[in-house]
């Protein structure tokens, strides 16, 4: 259906200057692709949901190393280390992810817009939202570190499998051809996700948050590999934060330096659009930013865009209910 292209787009466009726009954001502006006969509005968690997020949200049972680690041209990740990790698959190729995503409660998840857009000729800007259709056929890959135990060979737990109900896309994204910001999406599954010691979900910033204080920044993702190759393993690497546009909805971040005896830098690549950039902050993980597009090389050092999670805080509470994070967690 969306074969690789739809990721390989952004990838291959180069750094995009985006267009200024004005916060905070209209909840009119949201456009829900729902079944027929479906509310036009995404669930939303109870009070009692929203204060169990706002207790377990970020927390992670694999103890962190400072040794930077890749996505591309990198090490694997551990079971654990990053419980919040979806990737995105079809029903015709559930065994290779084409985008990634984070999980935000049982329920929702957060990703790219355009992992969910319609491209004539693999060019931007883009057309159309993709048909109700496509979205059903797209499946979740959640709870494990492997999207199938062979080629490449991964010893990890596989990950379990959950169907799309509905997503949210901010129709500026689409208005603006796919090039002016605004790319994410909010996916609400079909039925709650199974928590457990593999799979929770990952704090979302307050519109305050001091990205300074941020540590131990990471990327994740089961993007292609330094040789283009499709990863069957859930990698991660080292960041850090360029630069954050001031009336815009990005941050420029890039890798920390060249690994040692390595030709190649680590980085984001093809297959890791719509996965996180998360950050510690007093010993929580928080969803910085969401993949949206790099540098037509995977491997070359240079920045990469995230979309900045931060300006949608309001907006993921009125949509989702998650509304934890509208004050600052203790």
């Amino acid at each position: 259906m969306y074969g690789r292209a739809v990721v390989v787009l952004l990838t291959n466009f180069g750094i995009v200057a985006f267009a200024k726009h004005d916060l905070p954001l209209d909840f009119n502006d949201i456009v829900v692709y729902a079944k027929p006969g479906d509310a036009m509005q995404l669930s939303k968690l109870t009070a009692d949901e929203n204060e169990d997020l706002k207790i377990n949200c970020g927390r992670t049972r694999r103890q962190w190393l400072s040794t930077p680690y890749k996505i591309s041209a990198g090490s694997a990740a551990k079971l654990g280390q990053f419980p919040w990790a979806v990737a995105l698959t079809t029903i015709s190729q559930k065994r290779y992810n084409y985008c990634g995503g984070s999980i935000i409660s049982k329920r929702h998840i957060l990703t790219a817009a355009h992992c969910f857009m319609k491209y004539e000729n693999d060019q931007l800007p883009c057309t159309t939202a993709t048909n109700l259709d496509d979205i059903t056929e797209v499946i979740v890959r959640y709870g494990g570190i492997c999207l199938r135990s062979d080629s490449p060979p991964c010893d990890g737990k596989l990950c379990m499998t959950a169907r799309i109900n509905k997503i949210a896309i901010h129709r500026r994204f689409m208005d603006d051809g796919c090039i002016g910001g605004f790319d994410f999406a909010i996916i609400e599954m079909e039925s709650d996700l199974m928590f457990g010691t593999t799979t929770s979900a990952i704090c979302l910033p307050n519109s305050s948050l001091d990205l300074n204080s941020a540590e131990n920044l990471f990327d994740y993702g089961f993007g292609d590999n330094e040789n283009g190759e499709s990863m069957s393993r859930l990698n991660y690497g080292s960041a850090k934060i360029i630069s954050v546009g001031e009336k815009t909805d990005f941050i420029r971040a890039g890798p920390i330096h060249k690994p040692k005896n390595k030709t190649i830098y680590q980085g984001i690549c093809v297959g890791d659009s719509g996965g996180g950039l998360q950050g510690f902050v007093k010993q929580r993980v928080f969803l910085l930013g969401v993949h949206s597009f790099g540098p037509k090389t995977c491997y070359s050092g240079s920045p990469f865009t995230v979309t900045d999670t931060r300006p949608y805080a309001q907006l993921m509470c009125d949509l989702t209910g998650i509304c934890y994070h509208l004050s600052p967690l203790k």
